[in-house]
């Protein structure tokens, strides 16, 4: 009689989680292709997952952890990346491999870790207060609707003035300062100077969308 396969499909053992049957090798095992959290894709016998033999694609990324002041600095092998987490978090972080994705977010396979501390529901957005996406300590997180965390986004690339909510009316040769809440634009008014225009955006985009404003920190200086 031939063996009798074990289904494995969507199991996790360590930092791999089982994808699909690869198979099977000369000796009749069952081959099993997994992803590992480092994003590495590995083939295992499935009897070395299951006795605890191999955890990981051998080829992960490691993560080195540094006491810092108050929390944990998280630097990525040979890459020079970082990241920073609460101390009370090292332990539930240290479950997972992490790296940084070419948006600057810290993310193990398709884990992302600021969802991965809160927990929260799918309809909800992990938004960083400062805008820094390796600060992950949880005085820097704080839940938001997509529309909430728009708020917080900075200028546009495509901005030429330098300021969010301004842009230069080459035809009145003015700055025109306007911003929108629920999708509905308001002006705010055309000025000299886009420091002036920048002053009146922060203190509608403060009234309008309280702590998740992103403001160009111009209201008070001069």
């Amino acid at each position: 009689m031939g063996r009798t396969k074990i289904e494995m499909v969507g199991l996790r053992f360590g930092k791999l989680i089982v994808v699909n049957c690869n198979g099977k090798d000369r000796f009749g095992d069952t081959l099993w292709h997994c992803e590992c959290d480092c994003e590495n894709d590995t083939t295992v016998r499935g009897a070395e997952l299951r006795n605890g033999h191999t955890k990981t694609c051998g080829n992960c990324q490691k993560n080195f952890y540094m006491k810092e002041a108050d929390y944990i600095r998280i630097y990525i092998a040979d890459t020079g990346r970082s990241f920073i987490v609460d101390a009370e978090d090292e332990l539930c972080v240290k479950k997972h491999i992490w790296s940084v994705d070419r948006s600057g977010y810290v993310m193990s396979h398709d884990i992302s870790l600021h969802r991965y501390l809160l927990q929260p529901s799918l309809n909800i957005v992990v938004d960083h207060i400062n805008r820094n996406p390796t600060d992950c300590r949880r005085k820097n997180l704080r839940l938001a609707t997509s529309q909430q965390n728009s708020y917080n986004a900075g200028v546009s690339k495509n901005n030429t003035t330098g300021y969010k909510g301004i842009y230069f009316e080459k035809s009145r040769n003015k700055y025109v300062a306007g911003i929108k809440p629920n999708g509905k634009h308001i002006f705010l008014g055309r000025f000299e100077t886009a420091k002036e225009a920048a002053k009146a955006y922060d203190i509608a985009a403060l009234k309008l969308f309280g702590e998740f404003a992103w403001v160009n920190g111009v209201r008070n200086n001069g």
